[in-house]
C-alpha cells in the first residue's frame, strides 16, 4: 500500500486538528473562523468561507472585531497560491491594532516578509515543538512537512498570560516585544563596554 504524500503547503483545504483547537478554545471562545471551508471543525459563531455567491463572507474584507466580540477569532489561513499567506499576514496586524483578539496559525519560517511582520506586531506566539497532522477534505493526513507557529493578538493580558499556560508544554512561547528590548539591552551593554 502506498503512504499518501506528507502534508505540503498547497492545498487549500489544510484543516485545525481537534487536539490544536481544544488548545486555542482554553484561550478564549472561537467566535469567528473567517477563512472556513466546508471540512472545518473550528465551529466557529461565524464562519466565513470566500463564498463570491454570498455576500460578506469573505474573510480579508470583514471586521474581525466586529464578528468576534465576547471571544476571539481563529484564523488557520490557506498556504498557498504565493502571496496567500502576505495577505492574511497584514489583516492580522491591522486586526490585532484594532483591538481585535485573534490566534493565527502559520508555518514558522522566520526567512519570510509576513513572519516578520507578525513577528513585530503579536502579543505572543508559540513555536510550536510537533508538527501537526492536519486534515484535509475530512481525511487526517501526515504530518506537515514544516513547523508551525501560532501567533496571539490581544488588547489583553490576561489572555496573554493564559496564552502562556495553554501552549507552554507544546512549544516555545515568546513575548516578541521583551524579547527585542533584550536584544536593544544587550546591544547598549556593549556598546557601553567598547
Amino acid at each position: 500500500m502506498r503512504k499518501r504524500p506528507r502534508t505540503g503547503v498547497g492545498s487549500p483545504h489544510l484543516c485545525t486538528p481537534e487536539e490544536l483547537l481544544s488548545l486555542v478554545r482554553q484561550v478564549a471562545p472561537i467566535r469567528l473562523d473567517p477563512c472556513s471551508n466546508r471540512w472545518s471543525r473550528v465551529k466557529a459563531t461565524v464562519e466565513l468561507a470566500g463564498d463570491p455567491r454570498k455576500p460578506h463572507d469573505d474573510g480579508l474584507e470583514e471586521s474581525w472585531r466586529s464578528l468576534s466580540r465576547g471571544g476571539q477569532a481563529y484564523v488557520n489561513p490557506p498556504y498557498g497560491p504565493a502571496g496567500t499567506l502576505d495577505r492574511w499576514a497584514r489583516k492580522a496586524v491591522l486586526e490585532g491594532e484594532a483591538g481585535t483578539t485573534l490566534e493565527l496559525l502559520t508555518p514558522d519560517d522566520a526567512t519570510t516578509v509576513w513572519y516578520r511582520q507578525l513577528w513585530r506586531a503579536c502579543d505572543r506566539v508559540v513555536r510550536l515543538t510537533q508538527r501537526i497532522r492536519f486534515t484535509d477534505g475530512g481525511r487526517v493526513r501526515d504530518s506537515a512537512m514544516f513547523g508551525s507557529a501560532l501567533w496571539l493578538f490581544t488588547p489583553s493580558l490576561e489572555l496573554c498570560a493564559r496564552f502562556e499556560s495553554v501552549y507552554e508544554e507544546r512549544g516555545i512561547v515568546i513575548d516578541p516585544a521583551r524579547a527585542s528590548r533584550r536584544r536593544v539591552s544587550r546591544a547598549r551593554i556593549e556598546e557601553a563596554c567598547t
